[in-house]
């Protein structure tokens, strides 16, 4: 017999959004490697975020570029690498929140920083969690 795997709200509303980017891909005629890459990051989502591959973690990323007269000029790359990675995240004004599977959250956190510290000299600091709650989302957002 399988074992029962409850999902946490969470990990509930990361399958949802999950699906709407796949729906997406559909629709927009994107090549099959990137549907089947979403496909298979849905399905260790629906595993209860594969504990033996990591789970479902937030961070907050808070980037100082330095010796700057223009902060954008090394924080835009930043999260232009972010949004490649397909990752949630919500920028702020001191910092960002970032939510995802642990594997790709620690993988556009490593480009983000790449693309920051090829404009400037910078210092990043992160907050990672693997219990705090994902913000909620406005209604029709």
């Amino acid at each position: 017999m399988s074992e029962k795997t409850t999902l946490t709200e969470i990990e509930v509303t990361a399958c949802k959004d999950k699906l709407e980017m796949i729906q997406h891909l559909y629709e927009s005629g994107a090549d099959h490697a990137a549907i089947l890459k979403s496909l298979n990051e849905l399905e260790t989502l629906l595993a209860g975020g594969d504990r033996s591959k990591g789970g479902f973690i937030s961070a907050q990323l808070s980037l100082y570029p330095l010796r700057q007269a223009s902060l954008s000029q090394a924080i835009d790359p930043a999260l232009k690498k972010l949004k490649e990675y397909e990752l949630e995240f919500y920028p702020g004004s001191m910092s960002a929140v970032i939510f995802g599977v642990d594997s790709e959250v620690w993988r556009g956190l490593q480009a983000a920083f790449l693309a920051a510290s090829e404009q400037a000299e910078v210092v990043m600091v992160v907050t990672i969690s693997n219990a705090c709650p994902q913000p909620e989302r406005e209604e029709g957002a």
